[in-house]
């Protein structure tokens, strides 16, 4: 079967089943930031693996097999920057062992996939941890500054639904720019 390839306008009033689709996109996405940020840190994911430290502000203990001693609430708060830094660079290491699964043809050895496949759900998976994890931050203490009049800066769905008709409708995209002189090659 081919992929439908027609263009979708997400922002067509006329378009009512398209509107429908666009919030089941979102619904699924909000489920899915849900799914995987909830069993990420239930896994100990968002807690130092030697103290059992919270690497997430306000939540200085954990009911796992590591107990914390509390700690000053602004000092997580200070280190939160850099804890974000390092779940974004193991979404690049996701990402890259998905570019060398694909470079070699490897299969995964854990689930019946292709080594890319199975690399990009695990990509995918931290995208959305990340993103659970920042809407969490924003619920306790606010937005890091600078987001003006946005409600929810860390809704991953309305974010895809927006930039998606944008992406489309973007002139560096179109292929006869790309081709000229400081276009986008790829």
């Amino acid at each position: 079967m081919q992929p439908n390839r027609d263009v979708i306008d997400l922002n067509s009033p006329t378009l009512v089943q398209t509107k429908t689709h666009a919030g089941v996109v979102w619904a699924g996405l909000d489920l899915l930031v849900n799914i995987c940020h909830g069993n990420s840190f239930n896994r100990g994911w968002w807690h130092d693996p030697i103290t059992g430290l919270s690497l997430l502000p306000g939540e200085l203990t954990w009911t796992g097999n590591v107990n914390a001693a509390p700690i000053e609430g602004d000092i997580v708060k200070a280190w939160f920057p850099y804890v974000i830094g390092t779940k974004i660079a193991l979404i690049h290491s996701e990402v890259s062992e998905g570019l060398e699964a694909y470079r070699t043809d490897a299969t995964d050895d854990k689930i019946p996939f292709p080594g890319i496949t199975a690399e990009m759900g695990d990509a995918v998976i931290r995208i959305c941890d990340l993103m659970g994890a920042l809407r969490w931050y924003q619920e306790r203490f606010g937005p890091y500054p600078g987001f003006g009049e946005i409600t929810n800066p860390y809704d991953l769905g309305a974010a895809i639904l927006i930039k998606l008709p944008i992406n489309v409708g973007r002139a560096d995209h179109d292929i006869s720019n790309r081709a000229k002189p400081g276009g986008k090659k790829f």
